[in-house]
């Protein structure tokens, strides 16, 4: 309750004083209805009387018409306490005699020839209107004569009523004061002994080990005195434990802390929400944060990130403090990468994290650990740029353009380029030729011609450089170089761009560019590029022995076709000289036997 005391006593009080005055004024309108029924009750039976004798009197004057009788007699009648009208009529209601009780007790005539409204039914009848009970009884001698009319006056029993009550309310308060002084004197010893516990109870953290004494009070009071003093105590005795705890877990904590940063791996402690507790010097290089930052002290720099293993920005929900801590469970070799702009390239970390729960199974923090492996992954990246590479030039007879323009595609995306080209550089280390741009260039970018030509590297842009200079150029701010020239109709728009030469027995064979990274081209990138570029090299000139081979079986199948057609031709002219020969020699063996026929025939043989 808003307005209620708060001091036990007053409330105690309060609710005594309000249950007994309730009652008293409860018992008192009881007792004065109850009386003014009764008197209202009394006042019927001594109407109905009185009504009942007087209609029989009145009854009497009326035969004989006696009207002065019948007068006299109603003011003899009126006379008498608690009556203030008395009325008699025919039966149709108009009035023969009527008598008023004045306020100063005289009784007087009143208004005859009226007419009243007697009851509907000609039977004794009774009315309350206000302070006034109506009396109606009728008048007979063997037939109607009329009514009577008695008015009583019911002031005096509501003033009882009103009296009674009175009365009871006087004694209520009377019976509230009593008690509430007989339950003070019984409350006081209870309410200074709860209060001298209530303050005890108040100061107990400052008055640990100490103890209350209560001489006076209930077994309740004397339990909870009893019940402070052990709390005092156990208080105290948990104080010195805690204090013990807190020094091991100081020291503890000073081994802890040394270790980290000792270990020979980074090392971050989260607390339970997510917020860094501590980190080694190890963590910060490889993160490129200050400890300032990772405390949440100095700001980071926006473009600071963490990146999903296929080198897309990484939401805050899959950090691994985050992971950890979403599902209560170790974290095992989770790779990320960290893009830092205090580094010159992204750095990649096997990650694992340790959660370590308080007594109610809450995580109190998590330890996340960092490998760099950075090297590896490159070296992973490497290999399957590599392998996917020959596996997209594996056919025999993919055109040289369509060569070039996958491994453009493949050295785009490893550097996360959206533009690339691949010239072709002459001996005489002066000559360029366009041979190809990457599919994202064609389809989305560049729509200028020029593909195949060949022009002087003088003539040439600053991309160029990387010839004049015989070494892998970066223009990260290509818009503010003072030497630049300006752009074909058609070309790309370029930002910043990243060329390498490629070199073979000294001499530059081959010129490969990416551009518009969305972030600044460094070292990492160079690396890739120059050797996905020499790899790409050993393709073009492999596919290029490749097509000499298959320029020199043709030319020499064409030579065998050529010899064996002339073979076959001598062949069928040697078939035909010797068919000849065989049919001379034919004719020849038949001459002979014609001749040996005709010397055996003749005479002279």
């Amino acid at each position: 309750m808003p307005f209620a005391p708060r001091r036990l006593s007053s409330q105690l009080i309060l609710l005594v004083s309000s249950i007994l005055l309730t009652t008293g004024i409860i018992s008192g309108w009881m007792t004065a209805r109850k009386q003014s029924e009764m008197l209202a009750d009394s006042m019927h039976r001594n109407a109905a009387l009185v009504a009942v004798n007087l209609a029989e009197r009145c009854a009497y004057h009326l035969v004989l018409n006696d009207y002065a009788g019948l007068e006299g007699l109603l003011l003899q009648t009126a006379d008498s306490a608690d009556i203030k009208r008395l009325r008699v009529s025919e039966p149709n209601g108009f009035l023969l005699g009527d008598v008023v009780s004045a306020p100063d007790g005289k009784t007087q005539r009143g208004q005859l020839g009226e007419n009243i409204t007697p009851p509907a039914s000609f039977t004794t009848d009774f009315l309350i209107e206000g302070d006034e009970l109506i009396v109606w009884q009728p008048i007979t001698a063997g037939a109607p004569l009329g009514w009577l009319q008695a008015t009583y006056d019911l002031s005096p029993i509501r003033a009882a009523k009103a009296e009674t009550l009175k009365k009871a309310l006087l004694f209520s308060l009377f019976w509230v004061i009593c008690s509430v002084g007989l339950l003070l004197l019984f409350l006081q010893p209870l309410v200074r002994a709860i209060n001298k516990l209530t303050v005890f109870a108040g100061c107990l953290n400052e008055h640990k080990g100490e103890r209350v004494a209560i001489r006076q009070g209930t077994r309740e009071i004397i339990e909870l005195a009893d019940s402070l003093n052990d709390a005092s105590l156990r208080l105290l005795a948990s104080e010195r434990r805690m204090v013990e705890d807190r020094e091991r877990l100081r020291q503890s904590e000073e081994k802890f802390r040394s270790l980290i940063q000792k270990v020979q791996a980074a090392i971050l402690v989260h607390d339970g929400k997510g917020g860094v507790l501590d980190s080694n010097p190890l963590a910060r290089k490889l993160l490129g944060l200050s400890e300032e930052q990772l405390m949440d002290k100095e700001r980071i720099d926006p473009a600071w990130r963490f990146l999903r293993e296929d080198g897309s920005a990484m939401p805050v929900e899959e950090y691994p403090v985050s992971r950890v801590l979403s599902s209560g469970q170790p974290l095992r070799d989770y790779v990320v990468g960290i893009h830092a702009p205090s580094h010159d390239h992204i750095s990649w970390m096997l990650v694992n994290g340790e959660p370590e729960y308080d007594e109610e199974r809450s995580i109190r923090q998590v330890i996340v650990s960092f490998i760099d492996i950075t090297e590896r992954k490159w070296a992973e990246n490497l290999a399957q740029a590599r392998l996917r590479l020959l596996e997209k030039v594996s056919s025999p007879d993919i055109p040289m353009a369509e060569l070039l323009q996958r491994m453009l595609d493949e050295i785009e995306t490893q550097t996360a380029s959206s533009i690339g080209f691949y010239h072709f550089v002459k001996e005489d280390q002066q000559t360029l030729s366009l041979q190809s741009w990457s599919t994202n260039t064609l389809s989305a970018m560049c729509t200028a011609e020029g593909k195949g030509r060949h022009y002087p590297v003088e003539e040439a842009g600053v991309w160029a450089d990387c010839v004049r200079q015989c070494r892998p150029v970066v223009h990260n701010d290509y818009a503010s170089l003072p030497h630049r020239k300006g752009m074909p109709e058609g070309h790309a728009r370029i930002s910043r761009e990243l060329v390498i030469p490629v070199f073979r027995e000294g001499q530059i064979v081959a010129v490969i560019g990416v551009g518009n990274k969305p972030d600044e081209y460094t070292e990492s990138d160079i690396q890739l590029t120059s050797l996905l570029g020499d790899f790409s090299w050993e393709i073009v000139t492999r596919k290029q022995a490749e097509g000499e081979i298959r320029k020199l079986n043709a030319e020499l199948e064409e030579r065998v076709r050529l010899r064996t057609a002339e073979l076959a031709a001598k062949n069928e002219e040697l078939e035909r000289m010797n068919q000849l020969f065989v049919g001379r020699e034919l004719k020849m063996v038949e001459l002979k036997k014609k001749i040996q026929e005709l010397e055996r025939e003749s005479p002279h043989a």
